[in-house]
């Protein structure tokens, strides 16, 4: 009976972070709004900074539950994180949506400024209640696979960065998708390899073949705002199976609700850290070295595989719970208060029928427009 209560506690470990997270968005929202009215006279780097900071304390409460909450043991190789806020491109290998949680909560660590990570974003992510119209009108950049509607959509938003001097980590997952273990992804995987063969290069095993587009476009455009590149490589641990040869076999990585239900025991995680002067300057340079840098990816996952960990000095980086204490405290309080009074839930349930109704609004405009 006590070994069934603790697996049912496990397996709802996903119902706190998932209350506290979404229900915590519309008093979020709502904060976002009074900001947004009181900063209009002032100067937009007053209101560029306030801004930065709410949504630092959201994601500080985010990599509260990530790191802390979910018991999941975080392994970092290669190079440091510099602890000083810098400006810069982060690449990595894309599996799963926790993928999107780990640079905010880097970014937390780099000073405390999770609200710097802006994103290149797939066009559809415009209609996602809530978060869509929000991650955009903080500078993500959505593309929609045309190219020359991507390529000015981007440079538009590559100059917004440089204009408004927005401390930014630009993040990339040049696989363009997830790379998909199950049998549903076998066509992608399929597709990558038969690519990477008939350009003469040798096929990726365990990622797929990185786009360059945004990587190049980003170079060209303001090359001079960024202090240097992130190249992280990405494994969770928990549903590969030991071999008969003592290495491992990889499955398919945990979503969200997973991750917090213990459905992952590690995340590894390599980095490397590039400086912006060490990157090559013409598109063809480039291209060459992104497909070196995932065939070092796919080298490592390998190398992982077989001995369960990355070849690279190890180091710990943890969320220090001074960041995330208050702002955890003050979202849950107003979750709880609101959620405890009917005027509260009509106040929520109000806040996400708007606030829906100007995503789906704000991205059927920006469908219009292009």
């Amino acid at each position: 009976m006590i070994l069934t209560a603790s697996h049912l506690l496990r397996e709802l470990r996903w119902v706190p972070p998932a209350v506290i997270i979404i229900g915590s968005m519309t008093p979020f929202l709502n904060q976002w709004v009074i900001i947004r009215v009181l900063t209009l006279p002032l100067p937009s780097r007053v209101y560029q900074r306030l801004e930065e900071r709410l949504y630092s304390n959201y994601q500080a409460v985010v990599g509260f539950f990530y790191e802390i909450w979910s018991g999941v043991e975080f392994c970092f190789y290669g190079d440091h994180i510099p602890d000083n806020p810098e400006n810069t491109l982060y690449l990595s290998n894309h599996q799963c949506s926790v993928d999107w949680v780990l640079p905010e909560v880097l970014c937390v660590k780099q000073g405390g400024y999770g609200g710097r990570a802006k994103y290149i974003l797939k066009d559809a992510l415009r209609f996602l209640p809530l978060y869509g119209w929000y991650l955009g009108m903080r500078g993500g950049i959505f593309v929609k696979r045309n190219k020359t509607r991507d390529q000015e959509s981007m440079i538009r938003g590559l100059k917004n960065f440089v204009e408004k001097d927005m401390p930014v980590w630009l993040v990339i997952f040049p696989e363009g998708t997830r790379y998909d273990m199950r049998e549903s992804g076998s066509l992608k995987r399929a597709k990558s390899q038969e690519y990477a063969t008939a350009a003469g290069l040798p096929p990726l095993q365990h990622i797929l073949m990185p786009r360059t587009t945004g990587f190049n476009l980003a170079l060209e455009q303001v090359r001079g705002h960024f202090q240097a590149v992130y190249d992280l490589t990405i494994y969770y641990e928990g549903y590969g199976c030991a071999t008969a040869e003592g290495g491992r076999t990889r499955g398919p990585p945990p979503d969200l609700f997973g991750f917090y239900s213990g459905q992952c025991s590690k995340v590894h995680v390599h980095v490397r850290r590039v400086p912006i002067e060490d990157i090559p300057t013409t598109p063809e340079e480039q291209k060459a070295w992104m497909y070196d840098a995932f065939l070092k990816k796919d080298k490592l996952i390998s190398s992982l595989l077989e001995t369960g960990s990355f070849p690279a000095p190890r180091f710990t980086h943890t969320l220090p719970l001074s960041q995330c204490l208050l702002p955890l405290v003050l979202l849950a309080l107003s979750v709880g208060v609101a959620l405890s009074h009917r005027y509260g839930r009509r106040w929520m349930l109000a806040t996400v029928m708007i606030f829906t109704a100007i995503t789906l609004i704000s991205g059927f405009k920006s469908r219009l427009r292009t």
